[in-house]
């Protein structure tokens, strides 16, 4: 069975990474302020530009890697660790290990995070930023990402999967 204290931790770390998540998505990243006119920026908020702006093609690619695969990572993992933590084996784990292990690395939060931080610096000579409270959360949860995988081996977590569903 999966180690109790490494399981409890990384419940815990993935609850937080998903409320972070939340606020991160929920709130501007930056607010720019130009000739007295200010505006703010949020990474829904910007999906939403560029699809209107007709570049679907890059509104669906910010959209998959920024928000849906590591809001479902982090959702599915969540559901894996939390059943788990109450000592059964969710029904699909092991189609649900296999999704977060394939669509990983399209989580590009990290990416995303110094991209955001490169324009910020760009910018900061033509207008005054003011990081809002998503830049913190989006910093944190990459924090948060990296905690959870160092405390959850996978090994074992696919180890209860083999035991708990026929192949």
């Amino acid at each position: 069975m999966y180690r109790a204290g490494h399981l409890e931790r990384a419940l815990a770390l993935t609850v937080t990474a998903l409320l972070v998540f939340l606020v991160a998505s929920a709130f501007p990243i930056a607010t720019i302020e130009t000739q007295g006119r200010y505006n703010a920026a949020s990474l829904p908020g910007a999906v939403s530009l560029l699809w209107d702006a007709e570049m679907h093609l890059l509104a669906l690619l910010v959209f998959v890697t920024t928000l849906l695969v590591p809001f479902v990572e982090l959702a599915l993992l969540a559901a894996i660790l939390s059943s788990l933590h109450a000592g059964r084996s969710p029904r699909p784990i092991r189609l649900m290990l296999r999704f977060i292990t394939s669509t990983r690395p399209w989580g590009m939060v990290e990416v995303f995070m110094l991209g955001v931080l490169v324009s910020l610096v760009k910018l900061a000579h033509l207008a005054h930023v003011v990081p809002g409270i998503a830049l913190w959360s989006y910093a944190a949860l990459m924090l948060l990402l990296a905690s959870i995988w160092s405390n959850i081996d996978g090994r074992e977590l696919w180890a209860v999967a083999t035991r708990s569903e026929p192949a």
